[in-house]
């Protein structure tokens, strides 16, 4: 999102929040924000995070910047969140979609080292789906050679099916919470949704994965 859509988004928390002092902050080395090819800062909820962060510190434990600074550096290198835990097990930049590609159904074969055969066999089950072309993503070849991992430690390809439904109920949840940012009033609202999915999606991921690990330990630790 742009700058003024995150000064839109945290108005109401911290209503003297300014584009000045979001430049201002960013200057003394408290933000880090990407910049499109034009120029122009872009913020993602990683970074809003860390601003509500760096503004609660100021306005309820009144600390200097060079403090907060050097606090957040500490935290930063100890892998430590906002809410005091640890760093999630999937980043959002592991879950951005990859960029667009057309991969035939035998170019993700050989992309994923398997034969033409399993790719369709994954397409019929609904673990990859091609576009409205019939062309598939990088996505797609990296989630074949992860099926055929699979696979080869011995889950019957039916059983994929089940992880396809559960994903699929994940994206729902993910979609429900992303579509109000979507149908906001503004030019940015769809590029600032799939920002906002993509944040939530590492989250969901990442929880499912412990609680995969938790159940797992209950039946083998």
């Amino acid at each position: 999102m742009s700058i003024g859509n995150a000064v839109e988004q945290m108005s109401r928390e911290f209503p003297d929040l300014s584009v000045s002092k979001i430049r201002f902050l960013e200057s003394e080395g408290l933000l880090s924000l990407k910049r499109t090819p034009s120029g122009y800062r872009r913020f993602s909820q990683e970074d809003l995070t860390r601003l509500r962060r760096v503004l609660l510190l100021q306005k309820e434990q009144h600390l200097p910047l060079k403090v907060i600074r050097e606090r957040l550096a500490a935290e930063d290198a100890a892998g430590v969140t906002q809410l005091g835990g640890v760093v999630p097990l999937v980043g959002a930049e592991q879950m951005r979609p990859a960029a667009p590609a057309l991969l035939t159904d035998k170019d993700v074969a050989d992309t994923a080292g398997v034969d033409v055969e399993f790719v369709r066999e994954m397409t019929k089950l609904g673990v990859i789906r091609a576009d409205s072309s019939g062309f598939f993503t990088q996505d797609d070849a990296r989630t074949v050679a992860t099926a055929c991992q699979l696979h080869e430690l011995g889950v019957d390809l039916r059983m994929l099916k089940t992880l396809r439904l559960a994903a699929q109920r994940q994206a729902d949840v993910i979609s429900q919470v992303a579509q109000p940012v979507a149908h906001s009033r503004d030019d940015s609202a769809k590029e600032r949704a799939l920002e906002f999915a993509t944040e939530l999606s590492a989250l969901v991921i990442s929880l499912h994965a412990g609680i995969v690990k938790q159940e797992l330990r209950g039946q083998f630790g």
